[in-house]
């Protein structure tokens, strides 16, 4: 689904492209008939940035490689919308090169929407998660119709000073974390300084006869908290100071009956991270 979206961001781009003038239907023609990558680099160095917009996409979805290396010289285009979409090829790519160049976008270009952009890519994950009892198309009383502590398995964590374990994917349910210190939920490791740390843990997930929802609890944490069930993303609570109770439905992540693995990721000051055991309830 994330491919389909962008790809359409730039079939877009070539769409917008569809305006009258000599020199654009020139280019459109040798482009098309010509030798691609010879005909997007000197696209690429137009005065027209419609063009060079243009040039760029084309690039890279002819060669994504040479699309790529295009994106990171163009950052410094004179067109902000050139620039834009230069982000959005590289926050599809992530690696720390390419993180920094964000980071760099994201504090000092001198457009308010490039700037956005880059701070959107720095971060691809957004989702709004909603609790059963919250949702508007749910018109049905929801109760809790067990709760399985999860302090009892097997936890691990890790600082992550750098920012990079999403690009790395740690967050996926196949990453291996053998390497990461072994903790438990009633003496969680936490942040001795500002900064970024993660947990993964794995766990049965037996349910009743009946349920209608399966929800995350994270009863006290410290930070802006993000979680991720199975390797799908399931949503953020963004507080850096805040002492409080997280909760996220994955009524649609779990797996029943099988082993599930439940990734957390908290950026907070020191002391920050998961201040007590978490737990999942099942709703009905």
């Amino acid at each position: 689904m994330k491919r389909l979206l962008f790809c359409m961001t730039l079939f877009a781009a070539i769409g917008v492209f569809a305006g009258k003038g000599s020199e654009r239907a020139a280019f459109r023609t040798a482009v098309n008939k010509g030798n691609i990558q010879a005909a997007c680099r000197k696209g690429l160095k137009h005065r027209d940035e419609a063009i060079r917009r243009y040039a760029l996409a084309r690039l890279y979805l002819h060669d994504n490689a040479a699309g790529l290396k295009a994106a990171v010289a163009t950052l410094n285009d004179s067109s902000p919308e050139v620039r834009k979409l230069a982000i959005k090829l590289i926050g599809h790519h992530p690696t720390l090169e390419r993180q920094a160049l964000l980071k760099k976008s994201a504090s000092n270009d001198q457009d308010a929407e490039v700037r956005a952009a880059a701070k959107k890519a720095l971060w691809p994950f957004h989702r709004n998660n909603i609790l059963l009892k919250d949702d508007p198309a749910w018109d049905y009383l929801v109760k809790m119709v067990k709760h399985d502590s999860l302090a009892q398995y097997g936890w691990r964590s890790v600082m992550d000073p750098e920012g990079k374990g999403h690009i790395e994917g740690w967050c996926n349910s196949d990453f291996d974390d053998g390497a990461w210190e072994k903790t438990t939920q009633e003496n969680s490791k936490r942040l001795t300084t500002p900064g970024i740390i993660w947990y993964r843990c794995r766990f049965p997930a037996e349910p009743p006869k009946k349920f209608n929802s399966f929800e995350i609890v994270l009863p006290k944490v410290a930070g802006s908290c993000c979680a991720w069930l199975n390797g799908i993303y399931l949503g953020q609570r963004d507080s850096s100071e805040a002492i409080s109770e997280v909760r996220f439905n994955a009524g649609a992540e779990v797996q029943p009956g099988k082993e599930n693995v439940m990734v957390i990721r908290v950026d907070g000051s020191a002391q920050g991270g998961i201040l007590s055991p978490a737990s999942a309830e099942w709703m009905e």
